[in-house]
């Protein structure tokens, strides 16, 4: 079959298997109870940038549009570092910056000093006051420099559920699903390189049920993945706010000679877990919310290529508490 052909069909299976993997009623309730989920490439009200990375030679560039005519944007950037299993702290840092209308502010995340090197980045819109606002408007992109190359993806847009200018989050909580945005995804989605002769991919993922700056459960994913011939895997990863892992660090499967083809298909999704073991009840099964990128590179330093994670549209509800 032609490869093309064959991706073509794996992709619309796997958005097929992404329904069938939630209970039929649960799905239903939960479009009936949420917001539709967030359309990434239109203008939004809250951005998310899946990585900066200030290592030792690299280089990251935060670039942010106001698509406004008429209106400046205030805008509020929060730089969240990944936790460790031993403290779950996930560090944090927020900026604060004016666009005037159809300005293009660029950001060296360097010269902003977070303290990681490291992690992800949310930009919102808000008011003098640090509230956050629903302001439609907003674009932007992450472009990685190391080794005299840059490579650049698309920033995830997601949309207000609220008329432009109405204050959104209570008590400092920005809700997704029900309140103040657009649902996210309950599945994502992607095409893989598989490892071989110094070619591989990493993948990047973040969860948006974070607190900026505090504490926070770790975040189980169960994943499953395909090759050419749609032989299946399985496998599962944890990690705390943010994590960017070579595929065969998750699963020895992910070599081209165990795979059985030089590239698949994959499909993620969160696994309830109790935050405390024994813990639940009382406590309630930390669920997290999921977003990432998955960056492809060759035997060469400068064979990169990276990509946002494609998704579903299974609505899913979460909270993000900004620093």
């Amino acid at each position: 079959m032609n490869q093309g052909r064959l991706f073509g069909w794996t992709l619309l299976a796997l958005v097929v298997l992404s329904l069938a993997l939630v209970p039929p009623g649960e799905a239903r309730e939960g479009e009936d109870e949420l917001g539709p989920v967030f359309h990434e490439m239109n203008p939004g009200s809250f951005l998310v940038f899946p990585l900066f990375d200030i290592r030792e030679g690299y280089a990251t560039q935060i670039r942010i549009t106001n698509l406004n005519r008429s209106a400046s944007a205030r805008v509020q950037f929060n730089f969240i570092c990944p936790g460790t299993r031993e403290d779950n702290f996930c560090d944090a840092l927020d900026r604060h910056e004016s666009l005037t209308p159809y300005e293009t502010f660029v950001l060296n995340v360097a010269d902003y000093n977070p303290p990681c090197e490291e992690g992800y980045v949310v930009a919102f819109v808000e008011n003098g006051n640090h509230e956050a606002i629903a302001f439609d408007h907003l674009i932007g992109s992450y472009h990685i420099a190391f080794d005299g190359s840059r490579e650049a993806a698309p920033a995830i847009a997601i949309q207000s559920l609220q008329d432009e200018g109405t204050n959104l989050g209570e008590d400092g909580e920005l809700d997704f699903g029900t309140g103040d945005y657009k649902s996210l995804p309950s599945h994502l989605f992607t095409d893989f390189q598989a490892v071989q002769n110094g070619a591989g991919s990493e993948l990047i993922l973040l969860t948006l049920d974070a607190i900026a700056g505090g504490h926070n459960p770790i975040a189980s994913v169960d994943i499953r993945f395909w090759n050419e011939r749609e032989d299946p895997f399985s496998t599962s990863w944890q990690f705390v706010c943010w994590t960017r892992v070579p595929l065969e660090r998750i699963d020895f499967n992910f070599f081209a000679d165990n795979l059985g083809s030089d590239y698949g298909a994959i499909a993620l999704w969160p696994e309830p877990k109790c935050p405390v073991a024994g813990g639940c009840p009382p406590l309630e099964e930390f669920n997290p919310t999921i977003l990432g990128a998955i960056d492809e590179f060759g035997s060469s330093a400068r064979a990169r290529t990276k990509r946002n994670l494609f998704h579903d549209k299974v609505p899913k509800g979460t909270v993000f508490f900004p620093r």
